[in-house]
């Protein structure tokens, strides 16, 4: 295979959109973590997947983020590390609150997520229930 090389124009891009609905994935394809300085917007809707890795969470730029129509059960804490996010989506999860079982997920997550439903700014917008 073929190794991005400094000199060459294309390495290093700055990727800051990542379309990967619909493509059956069992979990978060690794090559996007390539992108943690750049990646604004990720959608992962529509997948078959399950758990989010502890990398994934280095995203930190993300503001937008889909992951509807996965089989995730829960988020882990390290979801607070998404202070940019203005957008998330996790409807037509596994069974339970927003599609997430709220008993398997911190308190401190909890409270993020009624924080983003019944925030006054419009900027905030949560699309899941």
């Amino acid at each position: 295979m073929f190794r991005c090389i400094p000199i060459f124009k294309g390495c290093n891009r700055q990727v800051e959109y990542v379309d990967k609905r619909h493509c059956s994935l069992p979990s978060v394809p690794e090559d996007i973590l390539r992108y943690s300085r750049s990646l604004e917007e990720l959608l992962l809707d529509a997948n078959h997947i399950r758990d989010l890795p502890k990398n994934f969470f280095r995203l930190q730029r993300l503001r937008k983020l889909g992951l509807s129509d996965n089989e995730i059960r829960r988020l882990p804490p390290d979801i607070q590390n998404f202070e940019n996010l203005v957008e998330f989506d996790i409807s037509r999860n596994a069974h339970g609150h927003a599609g997430i079982d709220a008993s398997t997920t911190s308190p401190s997550v909890t409270n993020l997520s009624d924080m983003w439903r019944e925030s006054k700014d419009p900027r905030y917008r949560w699309t899941g229930c």
